[in-house]
């Protein structure tokens, strides 16, 4: 009989050590999912470098940029969200989709890539702003985010906001008994979630370096969160920050109606002018770009909800340097444009050129004729969905 007894509690005590040795979800990082990190005795940089294989490009983006290179060697607190090479695959072979369809030659990260002797590489201004959204001043782990069901908005290194949450994902036969991972999500300049671009950390544990914690992203993720190709095809200056600072007339409703809507990443909304006794043409507003800026071009996206009446086709873009007296009509300086005569595409963004390129600190948008049944129309008010200034 205590033969049996000592035979039954040794079997029950191999089961129990079987049953702790298991993993939900199949990943043998389960246990160190959100709790646990491994050590590396080393800087950030220095990680990301002994991973061959592995962060490959993203090494090759950071040190485009002096800037990020002494801060990634540097003593501090940070964050940093590993991007694996795959991402960075995906993203190049989306944007050199499009480019052929411009019969234009294939871009890539490094001149150990270029295909054919037309090929180049990516536009250095743009890579900056992308590879900094994976880069914050402060530390982030699940614990910290946990607490919020919503997640947390942070400003990455650049000042660009992106939301970081916390989730625990479902696990085999039990919903949110999984792993623990955090997603990290573009905001795209907006309060709104559905127009949010989101990737998850993967299950393998944070890495705690000298200067930063890792968290590494999926090998699904593309770099710069769909987002790449719009960016790198026809880089535009980020607006983050940009300030209205006068304007004609506004009219707010559903659809917004500030200045600021024109500059918000939503199209739902827009700058829309009043209806009822308008000022007369031509309309106009100013925005303070914060800081000098070389500008090349200007996209505008003309309302495109099916009512496109009031829709800018004749306006003059003007620009004024740092310092300037803009009560000056002199420091000012412009560049007409105008839509297609035949008005078919006036509910496409267009994209406008300046030869040359114009330094300011401030642009004025004004608008000198509308559409309204017809291509020109002196009809006074107007409205514009987003507009951009390129680089």
């Amino acid at each position: 009989m205590k033969k049996q007894i000592l035979s039954a509690t040794v079997l029950l005590l191999v089961l129990l050590s079987l049953g702790s040795g298991c993993n939900k979800g199949g990943s043998p990082y389960y246990k160190s999912q959100g709790t646990e990190t491994v050590q590396y005795n080393g800087t950030v940089l220095q990680y990301l470098e002994s991973q061959k294989g592995v962060y490959d490009s993203m090494v090759v983006v950071i040190k485009r940029f002096p800037h990020f290179v002494t801060l990634l060697s540097s003593p501090g607190s940070m964050t940093v969200f590993a991007i694996p090479n795959a991402a960075f695959q995906v993203a190049v072979t989306n944007f050199n989709r499009e480019r052929a369809k411009l019969d234009s030659a294939p871009l890539y990260f490094s001149p150990n890539n270029l295909s054919r002797p037309d090929s180049g590489m990516f536009h250095y201004l743009g890579l900056e702003k992308l590879i900094a959204r994976y880069i914050f001043n402060k530390v982030y782990t699940y614990e910290e985010l946990e607490p919020s069901s919503i997640g947390f908005r942070s400003p990455s290194i650049l000042g660009y906001d992106m939301n970081l949450r916390a989730v625990q994902q479902n696990a085999v036969g039990a919903i949110k008994d999984g792993p623990k991972v955090i997603e990290l999500s573009d905001m795209n300049n907006s309060i709104f979630n559905r127009f949010w671009k989101s990737a998850l950390t993967s299950t393998i544990a944070a890495v705690q370096t000298s200067n930063a914690l890792v968290h590494t992203l999926t090998q699904n993720h593309e770099f710069g969160f769909a987002s790449f190709t719009d960016k790198l095809l026809e880089p535009a200056w980020d607006r983050t920050g940009w300030t209205p600072i006068a304007w004609h007339s506004q009219y707010l409703g559903s659809w917004g109606g500030t200045v600021a809507h024109a500059l918000d990443n939503d199209g739902d909304t827009r700058w829309h002018t009043l209806t009822s006794n308008p000022p007369p043409l031509p309309l106009f507003f100013t925005v303070d770009m914060k800081k000098t800026l070389l500008i090349g071009g200007v996209t505008i996206q003309c309302r495109k909800d099916g009512g496109h009446d009031g829709s800018p086709v004749d306006f003059t873009v003007e620009f004024a340097p740092e310092g300037a007296n803009l009560a000056d009509s002199s420091v000012w300086t412009r560049q007409r444009f105008s839509y297609p005569p035949d008005g078919s595409t006036i509910k496409l963004p267009h994209k406008f050129y300046f030869t040359p390129k114009v330094e300011a600190r401030y642009f004025r948008f004004v608008v000198n004729q509308v559409f309204s049944g017809r291509l020109y129309t002196d009809r006074p008010y107007s409205n514009l969905d987003e507009i951009w200034m390129l680089y």
